[in-house]
């Protein structure tokens, strides 16, 4: 008897071609009616276009988290469904970072030239840094992202001698 579940099982490249294309379809952050996968000895290809740079750097995450993955190859291409123009690009990058979870304290500057944002400014925390630039990923036309946000450690933001503005007091009744 030879099913389909015991001639992947027997081939590794098979199984690792199934079990990499489950992982993509499982990410709510890729479209994957448009990739494909092909793999040798081990060696993942990632080959299609995505809408934006999040969907590539998660498609390459989904492929290196499959077991028996040695390498991979991700040759998607980014490519949004409309042009869209460096402005726009740049006010729905600021729009995002604005409603982003990864608060920050000082919103950082953006500039995109040909589809390459640039971020720029400080944040207290590394997730915060990390935050911007995923959000920025996540734009529709952005090619590449440039992070120049610097992290300052608590410290360097926050004085010792520094009194808190605000002190609450309990009175026991």
């Amino acid at each position: 008897m030879t099913s389909l579940s015991h001639r992947v099982a027997s081939d590794p490249d098979e199984r690792i071609l199934c079990d990499t294309m489950r992982q993509i379809v499982w990410q709510f952050d890729i479209d994957a009616h448009k990739l494909r996968v092909a793999v040798r000895n081990g060696c993942v290809r990632l080959l299609g276009k995505v809408e934006t740079c999040l969907e590539k750097t998660e498609a390459g995450n989904a492929a290196r988290a499959v077991f028996g993955v040695t390498e991979v190859i991700n040759d998607l291409e980014v490519a949004p469904n409309h042009f869209r123009d460096d402005r726009d690009l740049m006010l729905d990058i600021v729009a995002a970072l604005g409603n982003s979870t990864g608060v920050l304290e000082e919103m950082p500057q953006v500039s995109v030239h040909d589809g390459v944002a640039v971020l720029s400014g400080r944040s207290r925390w590394e997730f915060q840094r990390f935050c911007a630039e995923r959000t920025a990923l996540s734009i529709a036309g952005v090619k590449r992202v440039v992070n120049l946000i610097s992290v300052d450690t608590v410290a360097e933001t926050q004085p010792a001698n520094r009194v808190p503005a605000l002190t609450i007091t309990r009175k026991a009744s």
